[in-house]
């Protein structure tokens, strides 16, 4: 799910599981289980007589009474298609931005959260170590590629592997290479990618300076949480929304500026995410 799950509204009923046949089952347990974090709780555990190897589950529909952690109901919402076999593997579905402390020397005060499609461990659930961490890339808006400096929330058999971020560094994306991550039956991860999501606050924007003339630059001024870096944004329609760089706001007033060089006649609008 792309938002939390209050685990009280959940119930086997809740949920029809339509194979790709179209036969429709029910499960006999649904959970959080194992994955119940604070910071987790996106991701349900349906158990039962679901699926037969001869007709493999094809998507999940919430029928019953299933809320997120705001109240919010979340009827009607349909699974993307279901994935199954060697062919496949564990595959990124999220990957969230988080303030952490206590870190490593030399880390950002944000760290990712990355979220996969079902628990991952090295191969034969071994514990993921030096070879999977270097299997890993942080990607900037400009392009370049940046090694996480560790993970941290292992070992308890969940879907969520946390990261530690250089300090200075601004992730935009997150790239996995083939064969490091393994799946519970022991299938090896494909190549797999996921954009960063913030979970934090934006950033305000305050002041934008347009220069009209045929090549210049638009100078936007934000402003966000004292030291910490941001994500800068645009977009033509308010629809597709590319990153164009990053800023990091000041250590005391929390704002900061960013110029955008842009073409002639170049309009559109600006937004900063953590």
């Amino acid at each position: 799910m792309s938002v939390q799950v209050k685990a009280s509204s959940l119930s086997p009923e809740a949920f029809r599981v339509i194979s790709k046949n179209g036969v429709h089952s029910t499960p006999n347990c649904a959970t959080l289980e194992p994955a119940t974090e604070s910071n987790e709780l996106h991701t349900i555990l349906l158990a039962g007589p679901i699926a037969d190897p001869n007709d493999l589950p094809d998507r999940v529909e919430i029928i019953g009474a299933v809320e997120d952690i705001n109240g919010n109901s979340l009827t009607g919402l349909v699974s993307p298609t279901v994935t199954v076999g060697s062919s496949t593997g564990p595959a990124l579905i999220n990957a969230y931005l988080f303030n952490q402390v206590g870190g490593p020397a030399g880390s950002s005060p944000r760290a990712l959260q990355l979220v996969w499609n079902g628990g991952v461990t090295g191969p034969r659930g071994g514990d993921l170590g030096e070879a999977e961490l270097n299997a890993i890339q942080l990607i900037d808006c400009d392009g370049n590629r940046h090694a996480p400096l560790g993970f941290d929330d292992l070992g308890d058999g969940d879907n969520y592997v946390e990261l530690y971020i250089p300090e200075g560094i601004v992730v935009n994306r997150i790239e996995v290479d083939a064969n490091f991550f393994y799946d519970p039956a022991n299938f090896p991860n494909q190549f797999t990618s996921v954009q960063a999501t913030s979970l934090l606050p934006s950033a305000q924007a305050v002041e934008l300076q347009y220069d009209l003339s045929s090549v210049g630059f638009n100078s936007v001024q934000f402003l966000g949480t004292p030291a910490l870096p941001y994500r800068i944004f645009f977009s033509a329609d308010l629809k597709k929304w590319n990153c164009i760089g990053s800023a990091t706001a000041d250590p005391d007033t929390g704002a900061f500026f960013f110029e955008h060089k842009r073409e002639l006649e170049q309009i559109g609008f600006y937004r900063a995410t953590p």
